[in-house]
């Protein structure tokens, strides 16, 4: 029986200890954190980066600043700055946030949000989705970042986007398969060998780098 609730809920008001408010050192780190978010979305390239490396030095106590800029509904430079500091921090809480953002509606903010889960989701769900989204280049994302997982069981989920209408998607799909392996599984080594006849010159010598890299690890 768990009585440490109740003694905590009968304290009375009066007797409760205020809240600490956040002493001027704080506020003043706040400030200055809250500056260097908003040079995030500079012109120039050279703030920009003094910035990230800014906020990155403060480790994570910047990660709820943001957080609140990727839930903001218009999105500019700040928003794709701030998904690569996240990435680089490796926080692992920023994974729900960019996830979410996932559903934006221009495809280089999808494509930032998702090259910033690469770093960060050792989960395959995060990525799954995007296998199917119209925009080449993010679908094309999704499986390199499947492929980063290097989880066997994600062969064939790589081998179905060697049917990619862009040849792009397909030869990365291929490329997937070669760093994978087949596993010596026959359907798996006739998708390899059919996109050495695909009408793509970049997907015939994908699948012939694949079968090259696969037979010198049999």
């Amino acid at each position: 029986m768990n009585v440490a609730q109740p003694l905590l809920s009968s304290i009375a008001d009066s007797q409760r200890p205020e809240p600490e408010a956040p002493g001027p050192r704080d506020l003043a780190h706040r400030d200055e954190m809250q500056r260097h978010v908003e040079r995030l979305g500079s012109h120039e390239l050279a703030i920009r980066y003094n910035a990230a490396s800014a906020l990155i030095g403060y480790g994570t106590a910047c990660v709820p600043l943001l957080h609140a800029l990727l839930k903001q509904q218009t999105w500019d430079q700040r928003q794709l700055e701030a998904i690569s500091v996240l990435n680089r921090l490796g926080d692992q809480c920023s994974v729900p946030v960019l996830h979410r953002a996932l559903s934006r509606d221009l495809d280089h903010e999808r494509l930032a949000v998702l090259r910033g889960l690469r770093g960060l989701c050792g989960d395959q769900s995060c990525f799954l989705d995007a296998l199917e989204d119209p925009a080449w280049e993010i679908r094309r994302e999704a499986v390199f970042a499947l492929c980063d997982l290097h989880q066997p069981h994600l062969r064939f989920i790589v081998a179905s986007m060697a049917q990619d209408p862009h040849p792009l998607v397909r030869g990365a799909a291929i490329n997937g398969l070669g760093i994978l392996g087949t596993q010596g599984d026959l359907d798996l080594e006739i998708v390899i060998a059919n996109a050495l006849e695909d009408r793509s010159e970049w997907v015939r010598s994908m699948a012939a780098w694949s079968v090259r890299h696969l037979k010198r690890h049999e």
